[in-house]
């Protein structure tokens, strides 16, 4: 995000433009693609220079990783992102992100997320692995037969 501006008494947000395809559009459920090994590579490294700057992401799914017509791999939304101080204090947080708060993508969400603890790089491995099971399998790795609650019929 550049900038939030406001004009004409309406509010706006001045983001990037990014040319290109997001991964939930690049792939079809169940389809193969010759891209998996080297998009997971560069998924991993992307997600550890994040966190090697005390950001986690929080949000990782196929609608936030974009492939760019030039080629680049690129994460976006870092909306519900936590930043680690490098002082040791709390770090920034986005108010849905404190920790109590539940926020992301239900179907990406690591345990600690869905029970409201903190988040930190170990909640992007999390959802990175289902990301990348979902891609190479064409199944949700907790995809239930049917809705839940199950009944007891």
């Amino acid at each position: 995000m550049y900038a939030l501006e406001e004009f004409d008494g309406q509010l706006y947000i001045v983001t990037e433009f990014v040319d290109g395809h997001t991964l939930a559009m690049r792939w079809p459920a169940g389809a193969i693609d010759r891209g998996i090994v080297s998009t997971g590579r560069e998924l991993a490294a992307a997600l550890a220079s994040a966190h090697a700057k005390g950001i986690t992401h929080r949000d990782l799914k196929p609608e936030n990783v974009m492939r760019m017509r030039d080629g680049r791999l690129k994460i976006l939304d870092f909306g519900l992102a936590r930043v680690e101080t490098g002082d040791g204090g709390p770090g920034t947080v986005t108010a849905a992100a404190a920790p109590g708060a539940l926020a992301g993508t239900p179907a990406y969400m690591a345990p600690e997320q869905i029970e409201g603890r903190a988040a930190g790089p170990p909640t992007d491995v999390f959802a990175f692995g289902v990301l990348m099971y979902e891609w190479i399998t064409g199944v949700h790795p907790f995809q239930a037969p049917r809705p839940w609650p199950r009944s007891r019929a």
